[in-house]
């Protein structure tokens, strides 16, 4: 998901520019994720990891087949997304030369620091809220966590790759148009992989802390993440929109079935002199 740089100076200096921002998203994480539980509403059970490993493989293989039980009203809203970005495709080529027109200076830092929170930045963020919830005993740490890596592997992991290989559409950079589609052919434009990572860890964070400050922090980063892609001339604007309503719909499906899990399980209770099964609904 990488665009070739226009020299090799120029890509050290994006590299380095990104590995910088990288170590601070570190730091920022570690001080957000040991803040965050005090943004909740209520606490929320703490389970063994065991149980919240258990609950995200089975949301990703309900997740896997769940298309198959899907009702006529789901595909057609599925048809209707689709046949949304066709038309909103229209604009495809004029966002990208306004991009390229503006691409100088503040924003292209900003895209610059934006981009690795889709990728690098994501995954340190769902390690920093498992680090924070086993060192604190929080149950709703755990919770984004797991939901996360579970919304990742079935949004980022599956079907942005399944659906970018499929559709086969050529990057901008590429300069074929805004309508060079080709199946199978290693082009990956359509959706954005980055711009879907990015949402889901939006999405999972905002569905559990929601708080005015915690929403406008998780989707103002991954709105920067999309508008990057844009200006990095990595991907379409509706590229950019599928891979936001990826990230977002299949992480908001994660989080409701976790939550389920979450309020029916059966676990282990031992106590002076006897054993059971402790049952929550």
């Amino acid at each position: 998901d990488a665009v070739p740089a226009t020299c090799a100076g120029c890509a050290r200096s994006l590299r380095s520019r990104q590995w910088l921002a990288v170590q601070r998203l570190l730091v920022v994480l570690g001080v957000l994720a040991t803040a965050l539980p005090l943004a909740a509403q209520e606490p929320l059970r703490t389970r063994s990891l065991s149980d919240e490993a258990g609950s995200a493989a089975r949301i990703v293989g309900r997740g896997v087949v769940a298309p198959l039980d899907w009702s006529a009203q789901t595909w057609l809203a599925v048809g209707g997304a689709t046949l949304g970005l066709a038309v909103l495709s229209v604009l495809d080529g004029d966002v990208r030369d306004a991009a390229r027109r503006n691409r100088a200076g503040f924003l292209d830092d900003a895209a610059g620091i934006a981009k690795p929170f889709g990728k690098e930045g994501s995954a340190a963020a769902l390690a920093a809220f498992l680090v924070a919830g086993l060192a604190l005993e929080d149950g709703r740490a755990r919770a984004v966590a797991f939901d996360g890596i579970a919304a990742t592997v079935l949004a980022s992991a599956l079907l942005v790759p399944v659906l970018q290989e499929t559709i086969g559409r050529s990057r901008p950079w590429h300069g074929r148009g805004e309508y060079a589609f080709k199946a199978l052919s290693g082009r990956h434009s359509l959706p954005s992989g980055h711009t879907a990572q990015a949402f889901v860890t939006a999405a999972v964070v905002a569905a559990h802390y929601d708080t005015v400050w915690v929403d406008v922090a998780a989707w103002g980063v991954a709105g920067a993440v999309g508008l990057s892609r844009i200006v990095f001339d990595a991907h379409h604007l509706t590229d950019v929109v599928a891979g936001a309503a990826i990230g977002t719909l299949v992480t908001g499906w994660v989080v409701r079935q976790g939550a389920d899990d979450r309020a029916r399980s059966i676990t282990p209770a031992v106590g002076p002199g006897s054993v059971g099964l402790k049952l929550w609904f």
